[in-house]
């Protein structure tokens, strides 16, 4: 049997807020961002309006 190229594979999971510009006006949006030592960094497919929308996303993602 093969050792696992990275012994440690512990994701860490987050909420990361971002400025986008929509007609002009400059606005937050949150996203869950899922970080892997042996994947990289993926975003969720979903923006959120606020951190609080992002954390009960990731509440019923994660612990449903």
């Amino acid at each position: 049997m093969r050792e696992a190229i990275i012994s440690d594979t512990t994701r860490s999971v987050s909420i990361e807020k971002d400025i986008v510009e929509f007609d002009g006006i400059d606005r937050e949006i949150w996203s869950i961002v899922i970080a892997c030592p042996v994947n990289g960094i993926s975003v969720c497919d979903e923006y959120y309006c606020s951190r609080e929308e992002a954390t009960a996303a990731m509440r019923e993602i994660f612990f449903a």
